[in-house]
């Protein structure tokens, strides 16, 4: 994976690439729209090789703890077209 940007904060955002098993390079990028230290992040996702832009995913990850040493990771995600 190659990070070309990840700014984790409110207002922040991130820009990565992977690359498959057979040479292919994929990119995704999106923005933090709010970043709660041990309670959620709440982020948009996007993948650049969509044939237009705008096909954007809003993700939220709320972290539950269960115990000292276990959090519940309790995501929900919601296309926009």
């Amino acid at each position: 994976m190659k990070v070309y940007r990840f700014d984790c904060r409110d207002g922040g955002s991130w820009h990565i690439a992977e690359r498959s098993s057979d040479g292919n390079e994929y990119e995704f990028t999106g923005c933090f729209h709010e970043v709660a230290k041990n309670r959620r992040i709440v982020q948009t996702f996007e993948f650049l090789g969509m044939p237009e832009r705008g096909h954007v995913m809003l993700e939220k990850a709320e972290f539950v703890a269960i115990n000292d040493r276990t959090t519940e990771i309790r995501t929900h995600s919601t296309a926009m077209n």
